[in-house]
C-alpha cells in the first residue's frame, strides 16, 4: 500500500516535471519572438545564469564545435545580445559577455509579476525551502548534463570542464 509520503514525493516529481516541461516551452517562445533558434538562447541563457565565458568554455558547456560557437556569437552579437570584450585579466584573451536587456519582453515581465504574487502565498520557511530545493535541482541538471556533453563529445574534445 502506497504512503501518504510516496503519494506526496510521486505528486512533486510529477509537479516539478511539468514546471521543467512548460518552463522549456515559455522558454522556447519567448526565443522565437527574439529570433533566436533554441542553440542562441541556451548560450544568452547560460551566459545570464553563470557569467562571461570564453568562446572554448561555451562550446565545452554547450556542446558545439567551435566553429559553430563562433557563428553562434556571431549572430548574437548582430542582434545585441552578446559582446566579445578584452578579458580583465588577460588582455589577450576575449570573453562573450551578455548584454543587458534593455527592452524586457512584456511575455516575461508578466510571467514574473504572476511568479512574484504566487511568492506571496508562501512563509519566509516554505519560500526558504523551496528556494533551496530549486538550487538543488538545478545543480543536479547542471552536473547531468556535464557528464552528458563529456560522453557525447568528440575524443579530441573532451576537457571535463563542463
Amino acid at each position: 500500500m502506497e504512503s501518504a509520503r510516496d503519494r506526496l514525493v510521486q505528486e512533486t516529481a510529477v509537479a516539478l516535471h511539468d514546471f521543467t516541461a512548460a518552463a522549456v516551452l515559455f522558454s522556447h517562445v519567448v526565443a522565437e519572438r527574439r529570433g533566436l533558434n533554441g542553440t542562441d538562447a541556451r548560450c544568452v541563457d547560460h551566459l545570464r545564469r553563470k557569467g562571461s565565458a570564453t568562446a572554448g568554455e561555451l562550446a565545452d558547456r554547450i556542446g558545439l564545435t567551435s566553429g559553430a560557437v563562433t557563428a553562434m556569437i556571431d549572430r548574437l552579437e548582430r542582434a545585441g545580445m552578446v559582446r566579445r570584450e578584452r578579458d580583465p585579466a588577460d588582455r589577450r584573451r576575449v570573453v562573450v559577455a551578455p548584454v543587458d536587456d534593455q527592452a524586457a519582453d512584456p511575455l516575461v515581465e508578466s510571467a514574473q509579476e504572476h511568479i512574484l504574487r504566487l511568492f506571496g502565498r508562501f512563509d519566509d520557511r516554505e519560500l526558504a525551502a523551496v528556494r533551496d530545493f530549486m538550487a538543488e535541482a538545478v545543480a543536479v541538471q547542471d552536473r547531468e548534463l556535464a557528464g552528458a556533453l563529456a560522453r557525447s563529445a568528440p575524443p579530441g574534445q573532451r576537457t571535463g570542464k563542463r
